[in-house]
């Protein structure tokens, strides 16, 4: 039981009118309650009080209730003047009350990945409370801390914004120990402007921390040097990390394989070398600040390295999948979107393979102007790491190979069903066949024909 109704109304100023029951969870979505539930209805699209009775019927034991419509008879309810509101004073208690300690993580790209891993790890030490899915912003981050039991020894907070003085009342509601922005780049541009403002927009989760807190700061940032400022005026410690050999903790890519990618940690009391079973180079500055945090937190350098042999990747983020079928050949499934960094990321994982290297490569879409350019620079980078076979799917990708002589076999097809009926004979054992696009090029679909019947997937290992 997290509370009883009486403990709540009592906490947020709220009347309970109705019987007294334990709570178990906390949710504003009816469709996401169970048995023992306190239902928050928000006012969004609809009236979230609309569906008192349903969440009712589903096992709701009460709900704040800011409106004049009828309750559903026999609910408990507490009265409040505003659902939201209520809702992060029930949030900020949770953090008051909680003895444990909380780490909070932001940034431009990153943040709910460096969460589940950083969860991961730590989970097999501790009890861990983190949300599940990217609950990040001012009503997600109150229901995570509402939902964190007082036994939890650790936290882990998601805090994302999409304009100016969202972070800093989130980092003040969690109270983190750690604080860790993960990296900086033209997310929210649109409402912030600049890449400095975004900067200073997330160096602000530093401001909830306590006297004794640290805060972690990306090195390979132009952004670097404003982070640390705002972090030293704030944190009793500062760690720095990411790729560079200069970082407190940095995280170097040392080879791809069929298995997944193996890395080399520098920093604290331990360092070496560790594998992982997903081939996503780009988090390599993650996979820094991960064993940084998990090391403040006493797990060891082979603890970790332990866990993170066990940590998968979601479809299409560069998860590796083994397929069986026909032949035998890793899938290197990075479907599910593309931007020219990304692409170079992906390309560049490949580059670090002994073995035979196939791309299959979709468009980029919503480029403008700078779209036929940016395709040309993906040849530009096949050409340098030299990859065994091409297959571009697309107008943009087709025009960009169709323009160059490229060593090895290149393949362009209009469409994904084209793409797919190629591949036949194409791959060989023992490739890395890496799918790359943006989502609407659907090359996700190919993935998903690799993985239908008569072609059996495994998660590498």
């Amino acid at each position: 039981m997290l509370w009883t109704l009486s403990q709540i109304a009592d906490l947020i100023g709220g009347r309970l009118e109705g019987a007294d029951h334990g709570v178990s969870h906390v949710t504003q979505d009816s469709r996401d309650v169970q048995k023992g539930s306190l239902f928050v209805p928000l006012k969004a699209a609809r009236d979230g009080h609309e569906f008192a009775a349903r969440a009712q019927q589903s096992g709701a034991v009460g709900a704040f209730w800011a409106s004049d419509h009828d309750k559903p008879e026999g609910l408990s309810i507490i009265h409040v003047d505003d659902g939201l509101g209520a809702l992060q004073v029930l949030g900020d208690a949770a953090s008051k009350r909680h003895q444990g300690r909380r780490v909070a993580i932001t940034g431009s790209v990153g943040k709910t990945t460096t969460k589940d891993m950083l969860t991961h790890v730590l989970a097999a030490h501790h009890e861990v409370h983190a949300a599940k899915n990217s609950f990040n912003n001012h009503i997600g981050v109150p229901l995570t801390l509402a939902n964190m039991g007082p036994g939890a020894e650790l936290g882990v907070f998601e805090l994302g914004m999409s304009n100016v003085g969202e972070i800093a009342p989130l980092s003040h509601m969690v109270r983190p120990h750690i604080a860790m922005v993960t990296a900086i780049a033209p997310a929210h541009i649109g409402q912030l402007g600049s890449l400095q403002a975004i900067a200073k927009e997330k160096s602000t989760i530093y401001e909830g921390l306590g006297h004794n807190g640290i805060a972690l700061v990306p090195e390979d940032t132009a952004h670097s040097m404003l982070l640390g400022e705002v972090a030293k005026a704030n944190a009793a410690e500062v760690i720095r990390f990411g790729i560079s050999p200069s970082a407190d903790y940095s995280c170097q890519l040392v080879q791809v394989d069929e298995t997944g990618m193996q890395l080399d940690i520098q920093g604290g009391k331990n360092s070496g070398v560790f594998h992982v079973g997903f081939v996503a180079p780009q988090l390599c500055s993650s996979i820094a600040a991960v064993y940084a945090v998990c090391e403040h937190l006493g797990v060891s350098f082979s603890s970790f390295s332990r866990s993170m042999a066990g940590f998968s990747l979601p479809a299409g983020r560069g998860r590796l999948v083994k397929i069986t079928k026909p032949v035998s050949f890793s899938l290197l499934d990075d479907s599910y979107n593309a931007n020219p960094s990304s692409m170079e990321a992906a390309i560049n994982a490949l580059g670090h393979h002994a073995g035979r290297k196939i791309a299959i490569l979709g468009d980029m879409l919503e480029l403008g102007d700078m779209g036929d350019l940016a395709h040309l620079e993906v040849v530009h980078r096949i050409i340098e790491i030299g990859v065994d076979v091409v297959v571009a799917v697309g107008p943009a990708m087709g025009r960009a190979f169709g323009s160059k002589n490229i060593p090895g076999k290149v393949v362009c097809a209009d469409n994904v069903a084209a793409a797919f009926d190629e591949l036949d004979g194409l791959i060989q054992p023992s490739d890395l066949v890496l799918v790359k696009g943006s989502h609407g090029s659907e090359v996700y679909q190919i993935v998903a024909r690799l993985l239908e019947a008569g072609h059996v997937g495994v998660a590498a290992s």
